[in-house]
């Protein structure tokens, strides 16, 4: 399908498409509008993605439904539980976003630890094993910390990149 453009302005856009009867829920994520839509067909609630874009002043959105499996996967959860779409790709779709989910939890609640634990406590890099040191005259940029390596060079790592031993 393609982009269907003809919106003087994003908040016109988003409130046509929320304001369809068939729309029961929706989130806007940056240029991500989720909706929850009920189908004419069967009756059963599905997600549609709509990709918000702007061309030349124009803005549009390219509708894609939860059955093509988009490779976009920050549909809230809420929209994912209230979704009744039983097609083996929108089942994968809704499991891969709650995985992704669950992936970037975990990565957030390691960053935090990594922030908040003392210098001297260790940290798996790349299979080495590396020492939080105190940054002083070091110049770490946001989301880096100051790491020693096992040859004594401290370098800033990212804090993406660590994990726990």
């Amino acid at each position: 399908m393609g982009t269907y453009f003809g919106y003087h302005s994003k908040d016109q856009l988003v409130k046509e498409l929320t304001e369809e009867s068939s729309v029961h829920d929706y989130s806007l994520r940056g240029n991500c509008l989720w909706l929850l839509r009920k189908s004419k067909w069967n009756g059963k609630m599905f997600i549609e993605l709509c990709l918000i874009k702007t061309y030349g002043g124009d803005w549009g959105y390219k509708p894609l439904s939860e059955g093509v499996h988009p490779y976009y996967y920050n549909c809230p959860e809420r929209l994912l539980a209230k979704s009744e779409d039983d097609s083996e790709t929108a089942i994968n779709w809704r499991a891969k976003c709650r995985s992704v989910r669950s992936e970037q939890g975990e990565k957030q609640r390691l960053a935090e630890q990594i922030k908040a634990a003392p210098f001297g406590t260790q940290f798996g890099y790349r299979s080495k094993i590396v020492t939080l040191v105190d940054p002083g005259f070091y110049r770490v940029s946001r989301g880096r910390v100051a790491c020693r390596f096992p040859n004594g060079d401290i370098f800033a790592v990212r804090v993406s990149d660590l994990c726990a031993v």
